[in-house]
């Protein structure tokens, strides 16, 4: 196969528009293990409406099917699968043996080659309300995947915070299962500087929170003296009948 062939594939048999997937033979300069020459095709052009199934029951008909990598451009196989729903996608199908690759070609090159359809009675295709329900379904993680990674993390986490702890009880420090080095006299002097270090710095932020609530407990005591001498101003100037308030 050195030429690009050609294939038309529709929804369903009663649809009448459609759309042509383009498929040839991989090659590369380097072998790769995951998509061996001679018994690999590229497929190109995959609707959004053609899951990984449909593909298996359409392409599986000129052979046996070790495997289909679907991603969204033609490359390297990325390191995580990649999400191809509503989207058009490119396949990588490895055949089991050569022949099967002859029997694609042969069919591409008829006069009128058999069609392919993505949604059929044997593999049918979900769309619609119960593929939005599917996809918000699957939106959610695993709970016993999730479980396991907290388990995990707290297991791990459990371990450092008891090797820290040993670190710092009398200056020795965890080598392995069951082994313990002291720390010489240098590692010594500087953890003590490090907790020196931080006391005082903690020190002089609580400092610096008392002078600040002092001077805001000042500036309130000051205030309510000048409120009350003001009151007792007022009441001077009633009773000697010079407060008015109002400008008559």
């Amino acid at each position: 196969m050195s030429d690009s062939l050609t294939f038309d594939i529709k929804f369903e048999e009663k649809s009448e528009g459609g759309h042509t997937l383009f498929v040839r033979e991989h090659k590369t300069r380097v072998e790769e293990e995951h998509r061996p020459s001679g018994r690999t095709v590229i497929v190109c052009n995959i609707p959004p409406w053609c899951p990984k199934n449909s593909i298996k029951a359409n392409f599986g008909r000129f052979g046996k099917i070790k495997d289909i990598q679907l991603q969204l451009k033609p490359g390297k196989k990325p390191e995580e699968e990649e999400n191809t729903n509503n989207r058009f996608s490119v396949a990588y199908i490895v055949y089991a043996d050569a022949a099967s690759i002859e029997k694609l070609t042969k069919a591409a090159n008829m006069k009128k080659p058999k069609p392919m359809y993505a949604n059929t009675i044997e593999n049918p295709v979900i769309t619609g309300y119960p593929l939005f329900c599917a996809e918000y379904n699957q939106s959610f993680p695993d709970i016993k995947k999730l479980q396991a990674n907290i388990n995990e993390f707290m297991a791990n986490f459990d371990d450092q915070k008891t090797e820290e702890q040993m670190k710092a009880d009398d200056g020795w420090q965890v080598a392995g299962k069951k082994k313990f080095v002291r720390l010489t006299e240098a590692e010594q002097n500087e953890m003590k500087k490090k907790v020196a270090k931080k006391r005082k710095r903690d020190q002089q932020l609580n400092f610096y929170s008392f002078q600040i609530r002092e001077s805001k407990k000042n500036k309130i005591v000051e205030m309510r003296k000048k409120f009350e001498e003001d009151k007792q101003k007022i009441n001077r100037m009633k009773q000697e009948r010079k407060f008015k308030p109002v400008a008559s």
